[in-house]
């Protein structure tokens, strides 16, 4: 229930099927976090961990689907799900293109995009259960920044009106990070000499304007 991208997928799944007139509710596996409040503000009750009480609850709604996030569960999770609950359908939405080691308990393998598909069966994973069903993406937030608010913030950074930003969103792991992000950028500053590499690592930001 924390920040990262699993736990949103999660999340905008679960507030998708609501969307769609479903009953849907959410169950985490091992820690509480700030989305379920989130959840909770849009009507999504939530549970977990996986103990007694919330299976119990979960098994007396009889859910038509299952849908797993494949990421940090284990064997013995799904098959404790699976003999509890009874779902008519068990989905997982695959999150590195491995077959789970619960496989076997999976109806249908969600990929996020056609080559993730393609690593899966590369991989041993079954043609017919998978499909491609990417992260859904929930836009409500998105907005244009208003001119002050962004001249504020390249002010504060030292950058010109003609200044672009080369940058990477996400969470500061150091598996997220690839050779290919400073090799692309070298690449385009030789064209664009305006371009400038804004890095940010524990609250400090470094602004270089070379390679």
């Amino acid at each position: 229930m924390e920040k990262g991208g699993t736990q949103r997928a999660a999340q905008n799944f679960a507030e998708a099927y609501r969307d769609l007139g479903h009953s849907s509710k959410l169950l985490f596996t091992k820690h509480s976090g700030v989305r379920r409040n989130q959840l909770i503000d849009n009507n999504i009750d939530v549970y977990g961990p996986i103990d007694t009480e919330s299976l119990g609850v979960l098994r007396d709604w009889k859910p038509d689907v299952l849908h797993i996030h494949s990421h940090g569960l284990t064997f013995n999770d799904v098959a404790l799900l699976k003999s509890t609950l009874l779902p008519r359908h068990t989905w997982e939405t695959n999150v590195f293109s491995y077959p789970s080691e619960f496989s076997r308990f999976v109806d249908r393998s969600f990929q996020l995009s056609k080559w993730g598909q393609y690593l899966y069966l590369k991989r041993g994973g079954e043609l017919s259960k998978t499909c491609v069903v990417p992260y859904p993406v929930n836009t409500a937030r998105f907005q244009r920044s208003s001119q002050s608010s962004i001249g504020i913030v390249r002010r504060k950074l030292g950058l010109s009106i003609d200044d672009i930003i080369v940058g990477r969103i996400g969470q500061s792991y150091d598996s997220k990070w690839s050779p290919h992000l400073i090799r692309g950028f070298d690449k385009l500053r030789e064209d664009h000499k305006s371009l400038k590499r804004l890095l940010k690592k524990r609250g400090k930001r470094w602004l270089l304007p070379c390679s």
